[in-house]
């Protein structure tokens, strides 16, 4: 299977969200990378069809998705940033309202609802109305019911808002599960959410496309060529392994132990590429640096941890 966009822009009066943009999706887990205001929502929307082009098209295996209208939406699974939910309804009568809007007969979504509800960990609040479930709880929610229809496609836009590091660790061990036989493509803007498992990243800056290929291929392209570093992308790499190695030994003082040392060991090489960045008289990028990890350095006081 593949999903290819060709040639995507989308215009809103005088602004491009999206400018030419070319990729071709394939099964496995694709992280979409971009900073906020990017264009990431607005070309998510266009692939799961709740918005067309300006021009362009995507293409499933060579045919035009807005062709295929519901041939296409039926093997599509969709978690926008913000999904509509009634409060007062609790998991199970929320994920059968949601299946009987995806035609999926009551048999089958009483066995998908309870495998879904158990895989994501609502099992034994199933009964619990949603509006006494924490954020992380329904954005857990909010991905059984993206999975109900055992989707081919399965499209997530900033799915880890709201979720602690364990959830995060996961959801991602979830993902991993599923993407053998789904493309399964991640917004974010958060660079640990996606380096374990991605198979590809795409970034995505000021609506176009950057760069694409597997997380190896893009440091060895960036550096390489000499071009501009995101000096924060290996410290948000080092806390996050640092944070699995806790949870993996699940003692609390073990995660602190691990996010810390994770911390430590990112600065170690960041440190080691600031040179390169100095004989550039790359100020910017070197400020910019300095600022985030401070930053996290700080974070991680205020919890105790560290020095």
């Amino acid at each position: 299977m593949e999903l290819e966009l060709k040639q995507i822009t989308k215009r809103f009066s005088d602004t491009i969200a999206v400018d030419n943009f070319s990729v071709k999706l394939n099964y496995g887990v694709i992280g979409l990378l971009g900073e906020n205001g990017a264009g990431k929502t607005t070309l998510i929307r266009i692939i799961s069809s709740l918005m067309k082009p300006t021009n362009g098209q995507v293409l499933l295996n060579g045919k035009d998705i807005f062709d295929m209208d519901d041939q296409y939406r039926n093997i599509l699974g969709y978690l926008p940033q913000n999904f509509g939910y009634y409060p007062d309804l609790n998991a199970i009568n929320y994920l059968k309202y949601i299946s009987s809007l995806k035609g999926i007969t009551s048999s089958l979504a009483n066995k998908r609802i309870k495998t879904l509800l158990q895989t994501v960990s609502l099992w034994d609040v199933r009964n619990k109305k949603i509006k006494k479930y924490s954020g992380g709880m329904i954005r857990r929610l909010g991905i059984a019911q993206a999975l109900l229809n055992d989707p081919k496609i399965l499209i997530l836009d900033e799915p880890t808002a709201g979720l602690d590091p364990e959830e995060r660790y996961h959801f991602r061990q979830l993902l991993c599960s599923l993407s053998k036989d789904k493309i399964i493509l991640l917004s974010t803007h958060i660079v640990s959410d996606v380096e374990p498992i991605a198979d590809k990243i795409i970034l995505m800056q000021k609506g176009r496309l950057l760069k694409s290929g597997t997380v190896k291929e893009l440091i060895e392209t960036t550096e390489g060529k000499g071009g501009k570093i995101n000096m924060c992308v290996l410290l948000d790499m080092y806390e996050e392994r640092g944070i699995e190695k806790g949870i993996a030994q699940g003692e609390a003082r073990g995660i602190a132990k691990g996010i810390s040392q994770g911390i430590s060991q990112g600065i170690e090489e960041i440190n080691a590429l600031y040179q390169c960045l100095l004989a550039d008289n790359r100020m910017e990028d070197i400020q910019k640096a300095i600022m985030d990890t401070d930053y996290q350095k700080e974070l991680l006081r205020e919890y105790g941890i560290g020095e």
